[in-house]
């Protein structure tokens, strides 16, 4: 018997280890599905502020906001109705005194203490406050403030409306995490706005003394393991949304317990180890074979190159000598398997790169439009896509998009997406309206819940203008002559496929000459070097700033030797892709 002990050792050995990478794994998956979640919120926390930003413009100039009276809370009624995502408008006068409310109300209301109202009135723009107690309206909400000012400059009210956050726990709902995940949305004072889980007890209550905020706080966005407000033991995801008025508007965080992950590894090791026992026993003849030197040695090979294979490494080998045994044939057979997939591979690849534009310089030809491109996948076939459209004489349509995921289902539905894109934009002028269409589209049939970050540019060559949209990616960079390198063009919408009727809109701009707009994937401002440090937005406009004006054959060029050498040694965790179009 002690010699089937012996034999067991290595095997229980590469069981533990195994299952100490398949904690991490979970760890890792958990952490991931959080990260995106919390940037989806983030995002369109964003994309909500900025929008009342907008509609507080336009409801400045009305009528009946101007008359600044009882009778203006019709009107407010009427706008309340036509958006639900706000839970009251209201009309404060410059003493704080609230003197129309669509949400009807009694008796004196002051909100001349308020964080919103003070900021709004003292910077005359908009402001975003904190916790406050709605007496009007009985929905908690983020109150955010627009001062009312007059032909002589001077502050006659402010415009308040508090945005509700009921819509932020649908996505927490559709991403699917485990039992106990919660979503967390904190004002920059630490107060708790809303909480997907129990938000009765918690909306109001101060979570400025947690480790969590202060991580929010301080770092911005990122991932760690703490004790919640509930005293539940969590992996964390936080972000913070800024619109830029502030250092902060509100953090959000997503945590899921971690006795989930931790339970997924304790069934998975009992398994094992259960597997182990009964073939242990079932083998106890032969067990002086497994103590032979050559077992081992080839057992070893072939499982470093299984988990190679696993990380997608398809140039691993088992480097076993041809000879006699099984284990020399399962050797030769896996090796000869990984040539036949990295072959099958190639061809994919070939077919894939197939859907990209075939000459960027065919479809710009007697224009006065420089596009230049580049796709590198992180593996053989990979997600990111670009399209260079002539739709018309006068009409070129630009676009670059990232999939969620990577590999195979991500070039599929690549595929897919480029294809749908290429249709739309040959007919239509408004690129909001191609990604809606895009959106709904892929949506429609869409059983794993993929989407596509995309910015979509169309060029007006005869007009002299571009227009761009924007569904979940980040903003492009545009080089203009004697100016600095600047983010431009935010995105409005969700990520196409999330759902259908996106709230995709455009923004339009003048051309001029030595214009260049340059788009990139998350693969370059993510990118990671050895020290898990990003690339970030921040290298990347001073690398273009240096480089400027080049043409957009160096940018592309140029910029993806930036990753290169940034990332070093350390692996490319995503597709990198980058195109430059220069208005000449």
């Amino acid at each position: 018997m002690w010699l089937v002990g012996i034999a067991l050792l290595p095997a229980i050995a590469i069981i533990a280890y195994d299952e100490y990478l398949f904690r991490q794994q979970v760890f890792s998956a958990i952490q991931e599905d959080a990260r995106r979640v919390v940037s989806l919120v983030a995002q369109q926390l964003h994309a909500e502020v900025t929008d009342t930003e907008r509609r507080c413009r336009l409801l400045e100039r009305l009528p009946a906001v101007q008359a600044m009276n009882a009778s203006s809370g019709a009107a407010l009624a009427e706008i309340l109705r036509e958006s639900p995502q706000y839970t009251n408008i209201a009309l404060v006068d410059a003493s704080g005194r609230v003197v129309a409310s669509a949400v009807p109300f009694a008796g004196d209301v002051s909100v001349a203490d308020r964080v919103f109202f003070r900021h709004s009135v003292a910077t005359r723009g908009f402001a975003v406050g904190v916790f406050y107690q709605n007496p009007i309206a009985p929905r908690p909400g983020l109150n955010l403030g627009h001062p009312i000012v007059d032909a002589a400059g001077r502050v006659r009210g402010v415009i308040w409306v508090s945005l509700g956050l009921e819509w932020s726990q649908a996505f927490v709902s559709a991403a699917r995490l485990p039992a106990g995940a919660v979503l967390l949305i904190l004002d920059r004072e630490g107060t708790v706005l809303m909480r997907s889980l129990d938000p009765h007890r918690w909306v109001g209550q101060s979570a400025a003394g947690t480790e969590l905020f202060s991580r929010t706080r301080d770092q911005g966005s990122g991932a760690l393991t703490t004790i919640g407000v509930d005293g539940v033991k969590r992996m964390f995801a936080f972000a913070r949304v800024e619109t830029g008025a502030q250092s902060a508007d509100a953090f959000l965080s997503i945590g899921i317990p971690t006795a989930e992950a931790e339970s997924a590894g304790r069934q998975s090791l009992l398994k094992n180890l259960g597997i182990l026992l009964v073939g242990a026993l079932a083998c106890l003849g032969l067990t002086w074979f497994a103590a032979d030197r050559f077992f081992l040695r080839e057992t070893r090979a072939l499982l470093g190159t299984a988990r190679r294979m696993k990380a997608g490494d398809l140039s691993a080998r088992t480097g076993i000598a041809e000879g006699a045994g099984e284990l020399r044939d399962v050797a030769r057979a896996l090796d000869a398997g990984l040539e036949a997939v990295a072959r099958q591979l190639r061809i994919a690849r070939e077919i894939q790169m197939g859907f990209l534009p075939v000459s960027l310089a065919a479809a710009t030809r007697g224009t006065t439009l420089d596009v230049q491109a580049i796709i590198e996948p992180a593996r053989k076939v990979g997600g990111d896509l670009y399209e260079v459209l002539r739709a018309a004489d006068d009409r070129v349509v630009v676009a670059l998009g990232d999939v969620s995921g990577k590999g195979f289902p991500a070039a599929l539905f690549m595929a897919v997406a480029v294809t749908v894109l290429r249709t739309l934009a040959r007919s239509i002028t408004d690129p909001a309206e191609i990604l809606k269409r895009l959106s709904d589209e892929l949506a429609a049939q869409n059983p794993r819940g993929m989407f596509v970050t995309i910015q979509c540019l169309v060029f007006d060559l005869a007009a002299k203008r571009v227009t761009c949209a924007g569904a979940g990616h980040h903003q492009l960079v545009i080089l203009s002559p004697g100016q600095a390198p600047r983010l431009a063009f935010p995105s409005s919408g969700l990520p196409a496929g999330l759902m259908p009727f996106n709230p995709v809109t455009s923004e339009s701009t003048a051309l001029a000459p030595g214009d260049t707009f340059v788009l990139f994937s998350d693969g370059v401002s993510e990118a990671l070097n050895a020290n898990d440090e990003f690339f970030g937005e921040d290298r990347l406009l001073a690398m273009l700033d240096a480089l400027d004006p080049r043409a957009p054959a160096d940018i592309v060029r140029e910029t993806l030797n930036a990753v290169r050498d940034f990332a070093g040694s350390a692996p490319q965790s995503d597709d990198i892709t980058i195109l430059a179009a220069r208005y000449r």
